[in-house]
C-alpha cells in the first residue's frame, strides 16, 4: 500500500525546475563549489539569468542574507565565465515593479487571509508592523 498515488513521468519536474531546487539547496548549505556547477547546469537547462537572480534573492528570507549574497556572487562568476567562453545567456523577464501605494501589511493580509466566523479580522503582529517600516 502506498500513501501517495503513482506519479507519471509527465508530472515530474523539468530539468529547469529541478535546477531551482538544486540551486536553492546548495545556497542554503553554503556549498559554493557545488552551487557553481548547479547554476551552470541550471542555465544550460533553460533557466534565465533573472530567474536565477530572483531565486537567490528570495532565498535571503530563508537561509540568510550572507548566503544569498554568496549565491549571487557565484551566479555572477558563472555568468562571467560563460561570457568569456562566448555563451550568451537569456536574461528573461525583469521583475515587475511594485506600483501599489497601499500599506504592505494590509495588502498582504487582503491577499492571504480568508475571514471565518472564528477569525473575522486578522490581528496585526508587532513584527509585521515593523517590517513595513523599512
Amino acid at each position: 500500500m502506498n500513501a501517495q498515488p503513482k506519479v507519471s513521468q509527465t508530472e515530474s519536474l523539468t530539468d529547469r525546475e529541478q535546477s531551482i531546487v538544486t540551486i536553492s539547496a546548495f545556497t542554503a548549505k553554503g556549498d559554493l563549489p557545488y552551487l557553481h556547477k548547479a547554476v551552470a547546469d541550471g542555465l544550460e537547462a533553460g533557466l534565465t539569468v533573472n530567474e536565477a537572480k530572483e531565486v537567490l534573492v528570495l532565498l535571503s528570507a530563508y537561509c540568510g542574507f550572507p548566503r544569498s549574497l554568496n549565491g549571487i556572487s557565484t551566479l555572477m562568476k558563472v555568468l562571467d565565465g560563460r561570457k568569456a567562453r562566448g555563451i550568451q545567456d537569456a536574461m528573461g523577464k525583469a521583475a515587475a515593479p511594485i506600483t501599489s501605494t497601499a500599506p504592505k501589511y494590509e495588502s498582504a493580509a487582503s491577499r492571504y487571509w480568508k475571514p471565518s466566523p472564528a477569525n473575522p479580522k486578522p490581528a496585526p503582529t508587532p513584527s509585521a508592523r515593523k517590517l513595513t517600516c523599512f
